[in-house]
């Protein structure tokens, strides 16, 4: 059984992504937490958090603990001693000038990027594993993550999909039974946004592909443009990651979860949102058969290969604004982070 505050976290992260009851009658339930339904669809939503550690996790869900540790009283948890460094700072301007002093404040070492993507990627797997007991009556579930793990080294307005999906991250993603993974990242900061990370990971993927296959000029030769999305269906079925093929405005999509993408040499690479809406009316087509010499198919998934391995991936400021939601608790919404650069003792 849930306590009340759990709940209120809960309905907190799901009305920073959905415009509930305006768009959605909602219902909570347990797994997943949330029944969600429009126009007579009804599909679920799952909600969880990502902490750094079990100290990160209690300065955040007990209320005042920080205010009380810097009031002088005893870590609460034997792992809180060395997990939370409560330190009195001075904060300079640019140039060196004293801005305040004798600030208290909580000092901790923030994980790296990649730090960061295997531990999302853990918290997925086990989700992943979860959803098979969850309620199959439903159109489909969704995945919220609210990301607490750093206030830094996460993403951000500019980032890059090289660095943030790790192989085990990737991995998750590719085969997670959820439609769509959303990352709600600086959950409790000015800064907040969310990202749909399977379709990011979706076009990343076929974005990196159309780059391989224009590596070979004997592919452009013989290649039209509706094939690419056949091709990288191929693909990613040789790899063991199933993708769909979907009829859409005279093109043919590949699509997974809640998101489609082909290419055209005049829009680029198109990508199609489900936007969380039934998937029936949507017709999906065979795979065709595209004729290459296996010389040069074998020469594209080699480049794959090599550009999956070497960390290619694209520049991306691709963020969302949350919602407007309303903070359900009576402490302050957020706490205020900096980034040191230099540290004196």
């Amino acid at each position: 059984m849930q306590n009340s505050d759990s709940l209120k976290w809960e309905r907190y992260i799901l009305d920073l992504i959905y415009d509930v009851p305006a768009e959605f009658a909602v219902e909570h339930a347990d797994s997943p937490d949330f029944y969600l339904t429009r126009n007579g669809y009804t599909f679920g939503v799952e909600i969880t958090e990502l902490f750094k550690d079990g100290s990160s996790a209690r300065l955040v869900k007990l209320p005042d603990y920080m205010q009380r540790l810097w009031d002088g009283e005893e870590p609460i948890h034997k792992d809180d001693v060395k997990g939370i460094n409560v330190v009195t700072i001075r904060i300079e301007d640019p140039d060196g000038n004293v801005v305040q002093d004798n600030v208290k404040a909580i000092f901790s070492e923030t994980g790296s990027l990649r730090d960061h993507a295997d531990a999302l990627a853990e918290h997925i797997e086990r989700k992943n594993k979860a959803q098979k007991g969850y309620d199959y009556t439903l159109g489909h579930i969704n995945l919220i993550v609210g990301d607490h793990f750093s206030s830094s080294e996460s993403i951000g307005a500019e980032y890059s999909t090289a660095e943030f999906f790790t192989p085990r991250l990737r991995a998750a993603l590719q085969t997670s039974p959820f439609r769509e993974v959303i990352l709600i990242s600086n959950i409790l900061y000015d800064n907040v946004a969310w990202v749909p990370l399977r379709q990011l990971e979706l076009m990343e993927s076929f974005m990196v592909f159309v780059h391989c296959v224009y590596q070979s000029s004997e592919a452009l030769d013989l290649l039209e443009e509706e094939d690419l999305a056949h091709l990288f269906a191929f693909e990613m079925e040789s790899r063991g990651r199933t993708l769909v093929l979907r009829r859409e405005r005279e093109e043919d999509f590949a699509a997974r979860g809640n998101v489609s993408v082909t290419y055209t040499v005049d829009g680029g690479t198109l990508v199609h949102e489900y936007a969380d809406w039934p998937l029936d009316s949507v017709p999906t087509i065979d795979r065709r058969k595209i004729e290459l010499p296996e010389h040069v198919r074998q020469f594209i998934s080699d480049e794959f290969t090599k550009a999956s391995d070497g960390g290619a991936g694209i520049e991306t400021a691709y963020i969302r604004k949350v919602r407007e939601a309303v903070w359900p608790f009576d402490s302050v919404r957020g706490v205020q982070s900096f980034t040191a650069d230099r540290v004196g003792r």
